[in-house]
């Protein structure tokens, strides 16, 4: 148990950003420039990404913050006496409720990642309309974005490390959250048959899909940085 709780704090804690990568700093270099309106499009690409950057870091802090409180109170409860058919423990509540928190805001960083080639590839898509599934999967011929892309579609393997199919499984959950019932309720009825899993289990697989849109991100952001925008 203590590898895996070790195992998955890693995990968060290596998702790291250069918080200076789109910081312009004028004067005796103790100001910093918010942004600028310009015909130029390098420098509005350049302040379009910084929008989009600033608003990564704010939220991976919250899904940072929620994912190392879902982790201590999931591994709190002795996982031999689970069972779905009882009541959710005050412990895995706690868990299910900060991972949710993660989840949602985890499905907004693959979001921000669509809306960062968007302004690559010059798309011009919508930008309150971009879904980032259907964005990588019918808009770009990129082959970090066809990585993406297969990703994204990938199918369950639980018998490698880390898990396949991690992203289908955390957007099913989000969906199921916002259109049905709660995936942390068990429940057998006409409306759905449905056993809760072990937040743990849950955890994981969250855990494992944010570090890899994390690291999505910040390989787009250094090739960026490379090119010099």
């Amino acid at each position: 148990m203590t590898d895996e709780i070790a195992y998955l704090k890693k995990l968060v804690n290596d998702v790291i950003y250069d918080l200076d990568m789109f910081t312009v700093k004028y004067g005796d270099g103790d100001k910093v420039i918010m942004g600028v309106l310009s015909q130029s499009k390098q420098v509005g690409d350049f302040f379009e990404y910084k929008t989009l950057f600033d608003t990564v870091i704010d939220v991976d802090w919250k899904v940072k913050k929620s994912l190392m409180s879902a982790i201590d109170y999931a591994y709190k409860d002795n996982l031999s006496k689970f069972n779905p058919a009882l009541p959710i423990t005050t412990n895995e509540r706690e868990a299910a409720y900060f991972t949710e928190n993660a989840v949602f805001r985890t499905i907004i960083k693959w979001d921000l990642l669509a809306q960062m080639y968007n302004i690559k590839y010059g798309i011009q898509a919508d930008t309150t309309k971009i879904y980032y599934k259907n964005f990588f999967k019918n808009c770009l011929t990129d082959t970090n974005a066809a990585v993406i892309a297969a990703y994204i579609e990938q199918d369950d393997n639980t018998d490698v490390e880390p898990w396949q199919g991690n992203h289908k499984y955390v957007n099913d959950y989000r969906n199921q959250m916002t259109h049905r019932n709660s995936p942390n309720v068990t429940t057998i009825s006409n409306y759905d048959f449905q056993m809760r899993m072990p937040m743990r289990y849950v955890l994981k697989r969250v855990i494992e899909d944010y570090s890899t849109v994390s690291s999505y991100i910040n390989t787009f952001l250094n090739e960026l940085v490379v090119s010099g925008f």
